[in-house]
């Protein structure tokens, strides 16, 4: 029983954080939260309705083709400090490894987060609290951007970036910490429209994603990461290894 204990260990604290936040939310509700953050909520949503360029933009991010964009900065931040974080002679194919199974643990991230807290937790999103300080960039600009939900908590986008930082803070150690700042700062396109609180990303998103990086990273689900990242040294190219040992087999004479 003790060595079962040791072994999952590693998830108690963001566990118990999981456990606390939910707690709080069964006896408080979302109300004072919202008071909480709706000064700062109102800061944010106040550049909306400013300049065209700023509503644009702010548009773009709220898009499909502005989320690529996110979703590229954050892999390249993350390839930086992976890069930064590997000690030299060890094979980098071992990051794309460690890519492959950040993806396959958003995708449960994901699930979790959308299709059972959000339903069950229902937060509705700033907008329905700005009142005469809630410009509405759809109907400001008649176009389709996300600018209200019923349930914004955690936050879709927030769980990507989020997810990242967690994941790659159990694998890179303290170098790790350079990205969460910019998984905060990716997660803020739908609070500039009035879609989430910055509390979606910063405690929903983040407290969910830590704990389910801790169950990947801390507990004998490693050895399947460890091992996935084995099958990319072994069947990804040579040139991927970011050595300049290697040699190809000379040519037939």
């Amino acid at each position: 029983m003790r060595g079962v204990s040791k072994q999952y260990r590693g998830i108690l604290l963001p566990l118990l954080g999981c456990v606390a936040f939910a707690v709080y939310w069964l006896a408080f509700g979302w109300q004072p939260m919202d008071r909480a953050e709706l000064p700062l909520a109102a800061l944010i949503h106040s550049a909306a309705g400013r300049s065209d360029f700023v509503d644009w933009a702010i548009i773009f991010f709220n898009r499909w083709w502005g989320e690529a964009v996110c979703v590229v900065l954050i892999y390249v931040s993350f390839l930086l400090v992976a890069t930064r974080s590997t000690p030299e002679g060890e094979d980098r194919r071992r990051i794309l490894g460690f890519s492959a199974v950040i993806f396959a643990t958003w995708v449960v991230a994901n699930f979790v987060g959308q299709d059972l807290i959000e339903p069950s937790v229902a937060r509705e999103s700033p907008a329905f609290l700005l009142g005469d300080g809630f410009t509405d960039l759809a109907v400001l600009h008649d176009t389709k951007v996300k600018v209200r939900s019923a349930n914004s908590f955690p936050s879709n986008h927030g769980t990507v970036f989020m997810l990242v930082f967690t994941m790659s803070l159990y694998r890179y150690g303290r170098n790790a910490w350079l990205l969460l700042p910019v998984a905060t700062l990716l997660s803020l396109p739908r609070c500039f429209t009035g879609a989430h609180w910055v509390g979606d990303s910063l405690v929903g998103s983040l407290l969910m994603t830590w704990l389910i990086s801790a169950s990947v990273m801390t507990t004998p689900l490693r050895k399947v990461v460890d091992r996935i990242e084995e099958i990319a040294v072994a069947t990804l190219p040579d040139w991927l290894s970011g050595s300049t040992d290697y040699s190809l087999d000379p040519a037939p004479t």
